[in-house]
């Protein structure tokens, strides 16, 4: 949602949603589509995302 990116996660029964806002929409996108690409992984799992900033 704009420069939004929201996220949701399991933690036990509990559902959390964290925010992350993002520099411009461009990089709300990538973001979202990596962790879109990584849905059912645990935050474990994913680990660091590397997302290129491509103002660079």
């Amino acid at each position: 949602m704009g420069t939004r990116v929201d996220l949701t996660c399991m933690f036990g029964k509990e559902v959390v949603t964290f925010r992350y806002f993002a520099s411009n929409r461009g990089m709300a996108e990538k973001v979202a589509e990596l962790l879109g690409r990584s849905s059912g992984q645990s935050l474990r799992d994913l680990g660091m995302l590397y997302v290129a900033d491509d103002t660079e």
